[in-house]
This record gives C-alpha cells, structure tokens and sequence, in this order.
C-alpha cells in the first residue's frame, strides 16, 4: 500500500512537472511579428495622383509641427544654457556644488539631444516626399516599358539602378567598411529601415535605408559606382520636391510602398 502510495505521488509531481514545462514553453514561445501589408498605389492615374498629394501634404503638416518643436526646444535651449553657464561660475566661487553643475550639464544635453532628433525626422520627412515624388515618376515609367534587372536611368533629378542581386539590411556592414576604408568616416545613414516617420505618415521602409550624399558629390558618386558595381539596387535624388531643402539622398534597396498610417 505505501508502495501504491509513493507511486501516485511520483506520478503527481511528475504530471506537475510537465504542466510547468509546458506552460514555460509556451510563455518562451517568441510570437511572431506580423508583416506589414504593402498597398499599391491606386490603379487610377486620378487616384494616384490624389493619393500621392495627400501623403505629401500630410508630410508636410508633420513637417510644420515639427519645426515648431525645434522653435519650443531651442527656446528652452536657450534657458537651460544660461542656467548652466551662472552654475559654473557659482561653482569657480564656491557657492555651488559640483553636482548641481552635472545636472545642469544632463539638462543641456537632453535638450540639445531632442533637438537633433527632431532635426533627423524633418530630414527623413524631406527623404520621404522626395520618395513619394519618385514613386510617381517610376510608376509612369512601368507603364511604358518596365526597366529590366541591371539597368541604369538618369534624369535631372531622379538616378535609379534595378540591381542585379537581392540586397538586404544585413548587408549594411560591408557598405560601411568599403566607405570608413575610403573617407575615413561612417557611412551617414539617415534611416535605417523602418523608423517612426515611415510608420507614421504610412510608407513601408522596410529593407531599404536612406544615406545622407548628395548623389554629386564626391562622396556620393562613390557610393553609387560601388553599389552598381555590387549590383544593389538604389534610387538616388538630386534634390526633393518644391519647398524641401534637404531630400536629396541616396535610397539603397527596393523602392519604398504605401501602407496604413498610424
């Protein structure tokens, strides 16, 4: 019987034993995160057309609000640098501690660190329209004759290169080596796949990242000899859309598509 009884037992922890495992398993399990759905550019050239200004002008009224945060930020700049500079002469005379001066200096560095973010989304914001702009102009063209895989078009504003091989954001690393090995420096990216801008006004990044070369300059040109002679894709652009100061970049990877604003 204490035989029977220490069996039941076994089998009981055992059972318990298995639930815990398996719901540790199933808590571990990594839930897949879903794709974003790409939407195409409505079929009509009137649609088109409306859907493309529509994303523009939302681009640009983000745009505006963000200008405006610069405008607060640099206000408040403006204060937390005074009080930064009167805390270190107090501290010289010894009427304050060294560490109220620290947090004056985190404070001014905070500031100066949201101003340069919002910097860098008014930059992907002036990329974003130019690629909305160029999303237009490609769309005319597949209508024509869609280009063939390697070919090359240059106009005044747009320069677009099909590719020949698949391109990816894990192959960052070995643009970046090529370009620090011959300038010195990091590659200037911009974006980096999907960012909150993209998200926000509705366009699918994904898989592509933005560089900050104007496609002219020496820099520039350099990037797009080796992508070609790589065979990545890329869209370079002059310059961006009437009232956009700072769209001219360089689009390594599949052009971009609509998808849901957030």
């Amino acid at each position: 019987m204490k035989v029977f009884a220490q069996a039941i037992s076994l089998m009981i922890i055992l059972l318990m034993l298995g639930n815990a495992a398996d719901a540790q398993s199933k808590r571990q399990k990594p839930v897949p995160t879903p794709k974003p759905v790409q939407t195409p550019w409505p079929s009509s050239s009137k649609e088109a057309i409306e859907a493309r200004s529509n994303l523009i002008a939302a681009t640009q009224n983000y745009k505006t609000s963000l200008e405006k945060v610069v405008e607060l930020e640099k206000q408040n700049q403006a204060r937390v640098e005074e009080s930064l500079a009167k805390k270190k002469q107090a501290m010289e005379v010894g009427v304050t501690s060294r560490l109220e001066v620290e947090q004056a200096q985190q404070a001014a560095d905070d500031v100066r660190e949201k101003i340069a973010t919002v910097n860098r989304q008014m930059e992907e914001a002036d990329q974003l329209m130019s690629e909305v702009a160029a999303e237009e102009q490609l769309a005319k063209t597949r209508k024509n004759t869609p280009a063939p895989s390697g070919s090359l078009q240059s106009g005044v504003v747009l320069i677009r290169y099909t590719g020949t091989t698949k391109w990816s954001l894990n192959d960052y690393s070995s643009l970046d080596k090529f370009f620090s090995a011959k300038f010195g420096h990091s590659l200037p990216v911009s974006a980096f796949g999907q960012t909150g801008v993209h998200d926000r006004l509705g366009f699918a990044h994904y898989g592509a990242m933005d560089v900050a070369l104007h496609p002219d300059s020496v820099e520039g040109r350099a990037l797009l000899a080796h992508l070609q002679s790589q065979g990545i894709p890329f869209i370079a652009f002059r310059a961006a859309v009437a009232g956009s100061a700072t769209g001219a970049h360089i689009h390594v990877g599949a052009p971009s598509h609509r998808v849901g604003a957030k």
